[in-house]
């Protein structure tokens, strides 16, 4: 935030507050309007940095996205030099072996990749409310950054974020300029914007330094300079393969478009992800892996068959064979502890409007922002709880990452059941004795998971006619 006298950042993280100032001043105050009153803190601005604590405050995540109304003021001998108003949430990101913690939870991320609308404010409001009925919990942006006034959407309606550098076909689609020297600054430049138009956004999970691009060193001072400003988020890169192993410094490992029976904690090297005629497995296909332990982020799965061949247009059959797709891959993703999960590609339909990018169908919403049948698939394979039934038990599965299953309705044949269970559990429910129909409602009574138990009605068998079996009259010869 620029203000007259300097520019102004404010940073939150689990239970404080980083003020970063560049002009005159002594001293930085932080208030937070909370629903008992206000909290304030002071601390004295050294080398450019106050660090102001706030502890007990409630954190955000996607599942409960709490933000505190908040006013920063800076002040010299006790006057105040500068002030700015904003909104903050907090939370933690912390990388553990194969796995991401958000405020020290396991992160399983329900995703769609986003390309963001200029101009459009109202339909990319449009597109993050039927993302969230859908149950996505991630957006991941591609071929540039989103823009303050998204973010500040996904802040309050609770979306993780990968935010992009605006880098995308750097010495793959366009000119290599990542190892020119007189590139150097522009990458530099980017990737210290990226950091101060998004850093103070409590929704950015990850940043990625770019989009289907070759590395080189002008990557590597722009990973630097992004480490410098925000040495806690990790940074991720599209094409990691491209990446010499001795300048690898990089946290989330992206894979794209990999079987679904392939294993989903893998580093795979995309470059050698593709069918082989006699390859060594039965899937068909080469692979090989990098030999590093990071979390595994699957940031194109299961894209949408979207070219408008006629074949695809005229089965209607193709869609449910992708709904099937979708949910094995959300499944295995849960299932498999150093997958972070997934992104469809892509989340509404492109218009023509883009560069290098005609009028392609690949969303799960179209282009007037309204829902396709991809659309409910995902809803489904996104489900925050599952309901099975096995030899009689009905069990209810918790994959939300922070709820407790006691925050939703569980109904049988209408009827309320007391349930509760850590995210993660699988509770069996004690159903009234003929229990027909189970349903999972959310707090705002959406439904989230529904089971049926009325046995499918068999046709009653053809009756056989008593007495000698009929005449053959004709057995077909002469056609």
């Amino acid at each position: 935030m620029e203000n007259g006298n300097g520019a102004l950042r404010l940073r939150a993280g689990r239970e404080a507050v980083a003020l970063f100032w560049d002009g005159a001043g002594d001293t930085a105050e932080l208030t937070l309007l909370t629903a008992s009153g206000t909290l304030t803190a002071r601390a004295a601005i050294a080398d450019g940095k106050a660090q102001l604590p706030f502890p007990g405050v409630t954190l955000w995540n996607p599942e409960a996205p709490v933000l505190y109304e908040a006013r920063a003021r800076v002040l010299e001998y006790g006057k105040e030099i500068a002030s700015c108003e904003t909104k903050l949430g907090f939370g933690s990101v912390e990388r553990q072996g194969s796995r991401l913690l958000w405020n020290g939870a396991p992160v399983k991320l329900r995703g769609v990749c986003y390309r963001e609308r200029p101009g459009d404010p109202e339909g990319t409001r449009r597109d993050l409310a039927c993302f969230a009925q859908a149950n996505v919990n991630f957006l991941r942006s591609i071929y540039g950054s989103f823009s303050p006034a998204l973010l500040s959407l996904c802040d309050e309606m609770g979306f993780f974020v990968e935010d992009t550098a605006p880098f995308w076909g750097v010495g793959t689609d366009k000119i290599a300029e990542q190892d020119l020297p007189h590139c150097r600054e522009a990458f530099v430049s980017a990737a210290e914007q990226l950091e101060r138009e998004a850093g103070e956004h409590v929704c950015v999970l990850l940043w990625s330094l770019g989009h289907d691009c070759a590395w080189g060193m002008n990557f590597t001072a722009a990973a630097k300079a992004l480490r410098a400003l925000d040495p806690v988020r990790p940074i991720t890169f599209h094409l990691p393969m491209s990446v010499p192993p001795e300048e690898w410094n990089l946290d989330v490992w992206p894979v794209q478009y990999v079987d679904w029976r392939l294993p989903f904690d893998k580093r795979y090297d995309q470059m050698v992800i593709f069918h082989t005629p006699g390859a060594d497995n039965e899937i068909g296909y080469r692979t090989a892996d990098a030999a590093v332990e990071l979390p595994v982020l699957h940031e194109v799965w299961s894209p949408v068959a979207c070219h408008n061949r006629d074949e695809i247009l005229a089965e209607p059959g193709v869609r449910a064979f992708w709904g099937e797709s979708i949910r094995r891959f959300a499944d295995k993703a849960w299932e498999t502890p150093g997958c972070l999960g997934g992104a469809v590609l892509a989340g509404v339909d492109e218009d023509g409007s883009f560069e290098g990018m005609t009028h392609y169908e690949w969303g799960i919403l179209d282009g007037n922002h309204e829902p396709k049948p991809e659309y409910a698939a995902v809803r489904e394979a996104y489900a925050p709880v599952r309901l099975t039934e096995q030899d009689g038990i009905v069990t209810l599965e918790n994959r939300f990452l922070f709820t407790n299953l006691s925050a939703c309705a569980v109904l049988a044949d209408g009827k309320a059941l007391p349930v509760s269970g850590a995210p993660g559990s699988r509770v069996p429910l004690a159903l009234p004795e003929g229990a027909k129909e189970i349903c999972v409602l959310d707090a705002g009574g959406r439904e989230l998971a529904a089971l049926s138990r009325t046995p499918e009605r068999t046709p009653d068998a053809f009756p056989v006619p008593d007495g000698p079996a009929p005449e053959l009259l004709w057995d077909g010869e002469g056609l």
